[in-house]
């Protein structure tokens, strides 16, 4: 019975440490994999002149934007003071 059960607990040492083997193995594939993607596409982005002007000309706020931002906020502290 004791060379049985030695043996289920060894059996079940290694399943268990293969299965935590594979699982940190397939995470550290993932991670690599992207990383990788991540490098690609901002190397990609950066030899792209059309999207990066494109990126450039959508974030950048307009001149609208900021005169209302800033009528906005002398009309908050307008009101703060009365």
């Amino acid at each position: 019975m004791a060379t049985s059960l030695g043996g289920f607990v060894i059996l079940f040492l290694v399943y268990a440490s293969g299965a935590i083997f594979l699982t940190v193995m397939l995470a550290v594939g993932i991670a690599w994999g992207i990383r990788w993607g991540i490098t690609w596409s901002l190397k990609e982005i950066a030899s792209d002149h059309e999207l990066e002007a494109w990126l450039k000309r959508v974030l950048r706020p307009s001149e609208n934007q900021v005169n209302n931002s800033v009528l906005e906020s002398t009309t908050e502290n307008g009101n703060e003071s009365n």
